[in-house]
């Protein structure tokens, strides 16, 4: 799969965190399964349309009091930090 390169660049037991650009028919299903794949963790997900970024949190699960739309680095950094998924 994709993802086996990335897991191969870090030691165990380390997480890889990725942002995903684009949450549709590709983007959404990745951020939906990432759940499932141990070691991976998107919790940012950037997209034109932030309606459907935010709807690819909710529908993998994510509670809509955990998902943070921020406009700026500083917002979304600070979101991170309150261990908040964060949408651009």
């Amino acid at each position: 799969m994709i993802y086996a390169s990335l897991f191969q660049r870090q030691r165990e037991p380390e997480t890889v965190r990725v942002g995903l650009i684009g949450a549709g028919d590709f983007g959404t299903p990745l951020v939906t399964q990432a759940r499932f794949i141990p070691r991976l963790e998107i919790p940012v997900v950037a997209d034109v349309n932030v309606e459907a970024a935010r709807r690819a949190f909710l529908q993998a699960g994510v509670p809509d009091d955990a998902v943070a739309v921020c406009e700026s680095r500083a917002d979304a950094l600070c979101a991170l930090e309150r261990g908040k998924r964060v949408v651009l």
